[in-house]
C-alpha cells in the first residue's frame, strides 16, 4: 500500500511540475478538462497524461525561476490565518478536503482529486483567504509553486 502511495505521489508531482512549466506565459485557462494526450511511440501499451489544471500566469518577467513542490498537512479542525500568496502555485488535494474562505465571506471546498490555483496573476495580487480542514480525517495537499531565483517571503 505504501509503495502504491509513493508511486502515485511521484506521478502527481511530475504531472504538476510539467503542468506549471507548460503553463508559464500561456494565455489560456482550464479546470480539469480530463483531456488525454496519447503518445505516438512504438506499438505496445499506450501512455498518456491527463491535464489536471492549466492557469495563465499573465505577464511573467524573464529570469531564473525555482520550482518547489511540498506537501501541506492539516489535521481535522486545523486552519490557517487569513493570508495571501505572492508567488503563483497550483494545489492538488491528495487526501481529505480543505475549505478556502475568502474575506468577503464566500468559501469553496476542495476534495480529494481537486485542484485550485493560489497566487497572483500578472500584476493582480491574490486576495486574502484562509484554509481549514472541516473533516474528521487528515488532509494532505500537494503544492507546486514557482519562485524567482533567490526569493524571500515578503514581510507583512
Amino acid at each position: 500500500m505504501m509503495n502504491g502511495m509513493k508511486t502515485s505521489l511521484k506521478k502527481s508531482i511530475l504531472l504538476f511540475v510539467l503542468t506549471v512549466v507548460a503553463g508559464i506565459g500561456v494565455a489560456s485557462f482550464s479546470f480539469g478538462t480530463g483531456e488525454k494526450q496519447a503518445s505516438a511511440a512504438e506499438p505496445g501499451p499506450k501512455r498518456w497524461s491527463d491535464v489536471l489544471r492549466k492557469d495563465s500566469l499573465g505577464f511573467l518577467e524573464a529570469g531564473k525561476r525555482d520550482l518547489r513542490a511540498r506537501i501541506i498537512n492539516f489535521e481535522p479542525g486545523a486552519e490557517t490565518s487569513f493570508h495571501a500568496h505572492d508567488v503563483p502555485g497550483i494545489r492538488y488535494v491528495l487526501e481529505g478536503a480543505t475549505t478556502i474562505y475568502q474575506e468577503d465571506g464566500t468559501s469553496k471546498t476542495y476534495e480529494t482529486g481537486s485542484t485550485f490555483f493560489a497566487g497572483p496573476v500578472g500584476n493582480t495580487p491574490m486576495p486574502p483567504h484562509k484554509a481549514k480542514n472541516n473533516s474528521k480525517v487528515n488532509t494532505k495537499i500537494l503544492a507546486v509553486e514557482l519562485f524567482p531565483e533567490g526569493y524571500k517571503k515578503k514581510k507583512k
